[in-house]
C-alpha cells in the first residue's frame, strides 16, 4: 500500500505551518478499503513543519512501515507558502509580534518611528497616516488615509 501526503497552497500568514493536509491510500486489496486501516497512526514532518517564509516545502507522511495485513510505503506532498502582495497602504509585522486584538495604543506604539521600504523605493514613515490603523488579510497592518 502507499500513503501520499496531499499538496496543499496556502496565502502567507507569518504563522508557522503545522501538520499536513490529510493523506491519500493506494494499494487495497481486492474487496478492502479505508475501514481496513482504522486507527492508523500518522504524523507529519518534512520542511513544511514551522515554515512561514513564501516557498515550497515538503510534508513528509509518517507511520508504521506494516498494518494489518500490509506492507506500506510513503511518499510526500509539499506545501507551497505564497507571497501576499504589499500594497502601498499595508506594513506586515513581524511574524508572531502584532496581534489582531492589539489596542490602537499598542500599534502606535509599535509603528513609532519606523519606517517600511516598499516597491520603488518609497518610504512610508507611519506619521504620514492617521489612526485609527486597521488589519488586512495575514496580518498586515493597514494605514488608512493621510495626514496632508
Amino acid at each position: 500500500m502507499k500513503i501520499t501526503a496531499n499538496d496543499q497552497v496556502v496565502p502567507w500568514s507569518g504563522r508557522p505551518y503545522s501538520g499536513g493536509n490529510g493523506v491519500r491510500y493506494a494499494g487495497f486489496v481486492a474487496g478492502e478499503d479505508a475501514k481496513e486501516i482504522v486507527g492508523l497512526p500518522l504524523r507529519y514532518a518534512g520542511s513544511a513543519q514551522n515554515a512561514v517564509v513564501a516557498g515550497t516545502y515538503s510534508i513528509e507522511p509518517m507511520g508504521p512501515l506494516t498494518f494489518g495485513n500490509y506492507i506500506i510505503g510513503y511518499e510526500n506532498g509539499s506545501l507551497r507558502i505564497t507571497s501576499v502582495p504589499v500594497l502601498p497602504n499595508l506594513i506586515p509585522p513581524p511574524a508572531g509580534e502584532i496581534e489582531r486584538g492589539l489596542s490602537q495604543s499598542q500599534v502606535a506604539e509599535y509603528l513609532e518611528n519606523r519606517s517600511v521600504q516598499l516597491r520603488d523605493d518609497d518610504i512610508l514613515l507611519n506619521r504620514r497616516y492617521r489612526f485609527p490603523l486597521g488589519f488586512a488579510a495575514g496580518g498586515f497592518i493597514r494605514l488608512n488615509e493621510k495626514n496632508e
